[in-house]
């Protein structure tokens, strides 16, 4: 199932032309994965512009969904698609975005990084950061020979994946003033036409228009409605470099002694005097 509302693709014209795509496991009752695509207002807010429903994360999956991005989105100049660098993505945006950059987040590169050379966490984290972030090339260069300090296959490994791919300083335009190209999308006009689309409510079921050709077809239950094996998860596996809020403990203290560490039931400490004498 693919939808994409009018409202977003309305929005999609006043947003910055970086369309975003990513895929997460559905965990209700009905099982699948779940397909995104977004991009940013001029206030750096998530904007939703479609999402499709599959049986799973695969070549044909992605070659599917972006296809139908493609026909409900103006294609638009100086347009990236940022992913991570899952291999049905790759594979799809080659076949229907041939001609459109594509980057990979950064975030998700630095997670393999953690994973990948582990024990410097702290340290090629900061590194790749403001290497990612760097203004100009010399800058960028800087913070990888920093990483090179803590291990050369570092960079060995973000060459593979090329640095114009996730870098700010490798641009198309160098030796030139950014204030020339400052774009209307950081404008108030364009946050204000983003979110002048209306989203009408659905209502009542009872009120509902339904064609004819709608209510004849034969809609089957989704096939990916298996239930998986084991004893259901409580919990999700947390990404690698993903941080994870513990719940916060509350000291025990006994009600006998008044000392914290141990119960009533396992308190060997003697009563306090003011307390036996009123006992």
């Amino acid at each position: 199932m693919f939808f994409s509302l009018c409202a977003w693709r309305q929005a999609w014209i006043h947003c910055f032309p970086i369309l975003i795509i990513d895929g997460t496991f559905m965990k209700a009752y009905f099982r699948g994965t779940l397909l995104a695509a977004c991009t940013q207002d001029a206030n750096r807010q998530i904007i939703p512009l479609a999402f499709g429903i599959c049986d799973a994360e695969n070549n044909e999956s992605w070659l599917w969904f972006l296809s139908n991005v493609k026909h409900s989105l103006i294609e638009r100049s100086d347009m990236c698609i940022i992913s991570d660098r899952h291999d049905g993505i790759l594979f799809a945006v080659d076949k229907v975005f041939p001609s459109i950059p594509h980057c990979y987040c950064t975030e998700h590169i630095l997670r393999n990084l953690k994973g990948k050379f582990k024990g410097k966490s702290e340290s090629i984290e900061w590194k790749f950061r403001a290497a990612s972030r760097a203004a100009t090339v010399e800058e960028c260069e800087e913070y990888l020979s920093m990483l090179d300090e803590d291990d050369p296959r570092i960079r060995v490994y973000l060459d593979k994946i090329g640095v114009a791919k996730w870098s700010r300083s490798i641009g198309k335009r160098p030796g030139l003033s950014c204030y020339e190209f400052i774009s209307t999308f950081y404008k108030l006009e364009a946050l204000v036409c983003t979110y002048a689309g209306i989203v009408h409510p659905i209502g009542d079921v009872s009120r509902w228009v339904i064609p004819q050709e709608i209510l004849s077809r034969k809609c089957d239950p989704p096939s990916c409605n298996k239930r998986p094996p084991g004893r259901p998860k409580k919990k999700r596996y947390p990404s690698v470099g993903e941080f994870r809020y513990g719940k916060r403990r509350v000291k025990q203290r006994c009600s006998r002694c008044k000392s914290h560490g141990h119960n009533m039931k396992s308190c060997t400490n003697p009563i306090p005097m003011a307390d036996a004498a009123l006992t």
